[in-house]
């Protein structure tokens, strides 16, 4: 993990612990996967465990990911984390 990707999750006001994969989806691309995953972690100002399901879509090439888009319920996330 980079240096810059550290400190951005020792920012987060969450301690994430369980990445799942829910589902992988293949695309007319053949170098673009979608994957559904959940990631669970706790919040740290309250001690709670919570979860949010994302979605991510990735170009790979020579065995690298170079390009990554992501999407999620930031309603959810925001109820959340206040």
């Amino acid at each position: 993990m980079s240096r810059v990707a550290r400190a951005g999750r020792a920012a987060l006001p969450v301690t994430l612990t369980e990445c799942t994969t829910i589902a992988t989806h293949d695309t007319i691309e053949p170098d673009v996967i979608v994957v559904e995953y959940e990631l669970a972690g706790t919040v740290n100002a309250t001690g709670e465990r919570h979860s949010a399901r994302f979605i991510g879509v990735l170009t790979v090439r020579d065995g690298k990911a170079v390009h990554w888009r992501e999407y999620q319920d930031t309603a959810a996330l925001a109820a959340v984390l206040g």
